[in-house]
């Protein structure tokens, strides 16, 4: 099966008289170590990212005429995923790439929904260590501007559906496997769920920790509303000032401690 359609390919199949298991030499050559192209798996990979299996199906035989059976995409894609699992601690490339890179390490947690066939609905927790350097500090009304903070020289991300505990026992030897020896430097982002700070305490204790303003300035505005309701201009007072002060002085400041 490829992008263009099916193509049929006559080539001679090889097997030792040992009774060995065989193969057909060329395919590796040409392209064919499975029954799909490489275009045609990239492409799958790439949807099943994002959609739903059966969504992939569709997508595929409208934009490219290939039709594929959900299930048949579904063992495609977990392949490759299960393949990328296993290369991803002990490639060398991913390592040596990483450990050349530019800046200081960072490692950001966080967690989604995802449905499973057996279970339901399950967490899927998700971890990116990347590095990065340092941008030029700014004042709180600046922070928001795109090009203050550099992009990443170098990033690895990948997931697991798992308890935190668990997750959290495969940090460290991701981290020890891309070259980063001093845990206790790397910088942590998250957001404000627990289990992400407690996971950070338990593995890299001491380490520098920083709560994402995104989600931080979303709690804010939460709590603005629960005072002076939904879109008053009292209650985008409130946040805009609650995020000013969170930004120039921390979460003592943004919650209204007295020494404020």
């Amino acid at each position: 099966m490829t992008s263009v359609g099916v193509l049929s390919v006559r080539r001679r199949y090889w097997q030792c008289r040992c009774g060995a298991e065989g193969a057909y030499a060329v395919d590796p050559v040409i392209g064919l170590e499975r029954r799909f192209s490489g275009v045609v798996q990239k492409h799958c990979c790439r949807l099943g990212a994002d959609v739903s299996f059966a969504k992939v199906h569709e997508h595929m035989r409208e934009m490219l005429g290939v039709r594929l059976a959900p299930e048949t995409v579904r063992t495609l894609v977990e392949s490759h995923g299960q393949a990328m699992a296993a290369l991803q601690p002990k490639d060398p490339t991913t390592a040596g790439t990483f450990a050349r890179a530019k800046g200081a390490a960072e490692l950001a947690v966080d967690a989604g929904k995802v449905s499973t066939r057996e279970h339901g609905w399950k967490d899927l927790k998700i971890a990116v260590i990347s590095k990065r350097e340092a941008g030029e500090p700014v004042t709180p009304d600046r922070w928001h501007e795109e090009d203050r903070l550099p992009e990443p020289t170098a990033a690895v991300s990948f997931g697991m559906i798992a308890a935190s505990k668990v997750f959290r026992k495969t940090w460290v030897p991701s981290l020890k496997s891309l070259g980063v020896a001093a845990l206790s430097e790397v910088h942590a982002l998250g957001d404000g769920a627990s289990w992400i700070w407690k996971s950070v305490d338990r593995v890299r204790p001491g380490c520098t920790a920083t709560l994402d303003i995104y989600h931080a300035s979303a709690r804010v505005r939460a709590c603005a509303q629960r005072i002076f309701g939904e879109g008053t201009k009292a209650t985008r007072t409130a946040f805009e000032r609650g995020r000013e002060l969170l930004l120039k002085d921390g979460w003592a400041c943004a919650r209204g401690a007295p020494s404020c």
